[in-house]
Parts: structure tokens; sequence; C-alpha cells
């Protein structure tokens, strides 16, 4: 990594970032991608702790395990709708994180996806989620509120929500009984209420 490095611009020629491209870059504050990027490869933002934010272009349609992995004073990150997939550990230790909104294209949140994002208070799921992975969310111990859009509850991995805080579970008003009833959103039975508009 260029330890000293504070700013990129990409120029819009450039259709890719690949792995590790500026993994280990400390110094690293602030990102600008063009809309020109469709995928970033693994690891290529791991340990970039100063970077403050990085805004991912419509463009994008893959994001690589750990892509930001550490990244812990990333305060807001916005999921373009082109992605279907929120890789392995892709934010995992983003510690900045707030708020985590899943747009309705995704359709799977992979193992240890937002593991140890132990800043976010809200996590708002599309409506085209199918799988959440094995402690995709945790050691989000902060976690007070999560919203699913999706009618169908999607399954879960082994340990999705361990050590994830007393949150509540919203949502769509049709499905709170579906998700009572299912074998895996079960054991939150208390905690799930319908979406109130």
């Amino acid at each position: 990594g260029f330890t000293e490095l504070e700013r990129v611009e990409i120029p819009d020629s450039v259709t890719s970032i690949g792995k590790f491209a500026f993994s280990g870059c400390l110094s690293l504050i602030d990102m600008t991608l063009p809309n020109s990027i469709t995928s970033i490869g693994e690891g290529a933002f791991e340990r970039c702790i100063q970077l403050s934010s990085i805004f991912l272009p419509n463009s994008l349609t893959y994001i690589g395990d750990d892509v930001f992995i550490g990244c812990e004073n990333i305060q807001y990150i916005n999921i373009p709708n082109g992605i279907t997939e929120i890789s392995d550990t892709a934010f995992g230790g983003c510690k900045g994180l707030s708020d985590i909104i899943i747009p309705d294209a995704v359709v799977s949140i992979d193992n240890y996806a937002f593991v140890d994002c132990n800043g976010a208070s809200y996590v708002t799921i599309g409506s085209g989620l199918t799988s959440i992975g094995d402690r995709a969310f945790y050691g989000c111990t902060r976690l007070k509120k999560l919203t699913i859009y999706a009618t169908t509850p999607p399954s879960l991995g082994r340990g999705t929500f361990l050590d994830a805080g007393d949150f509540i579970i919203y949502v769509p008003s049709g499905s709170v009984e579906t998700y009572k009833n299912d074998s895996y959103w079960g054991g939150f039975g208390d905690r799930i209420q319908a979406i109130s508009n």
C-alpha cells in the first residue's frame, strides 16, 4: 500500500479496480470512483483506516470479498442497484457505519458480510433478498432496528445475528405470521412486527 496517499481520483477509462489495489493505504481519506467502474476486486480497500467517504457508482455490478474490511472510519456506504451479492466480509469491521441500506436488487448477503459493524443502529434490507450467510451481522452490538421488505423470509446461516443486541425486526404486514412460523426466523418471533407506513 501507498501509506502516504491521501486522495485518489480515478480516470473514466478505468473499468475495474484489481485485487488489493489500495490495500493498507493507511492515509487515504477520500476516493472518487468514475461511472465506468463495474467491478472492485477482493480486498481492494482493506484496512484503509482513514477512509471516511467513498461513493460507489451506479455502473458497479461486483464487489469482491473483504473489499472494505477494517475501514473503520467509513461513515456511509451506498450500495448501487447493480449489486446482487454482498460478498464475504465485504464490510467487516466498518465500525463507523450507523445505517446500512441494502437495495432491492441484492439477492444474497454472504458470510460475515457486516461482521463487527458495531456502530450500526439501523439495517434496511430490500425486497429481493433470499439468503443471509453465517455470522453476517455477528457482533453488530448496537443494532436497534432491522427492516426487511422481502415478503418471503430469507434463509439464515449459522449465528447470523449472534451478539447483535435486542433489535426489533420489521417485515411487510402480510408476512408477519410467515416470518414468525419460519424455521429460521421463528426464534426471533417476539421481536417481529409489521412495517408501519
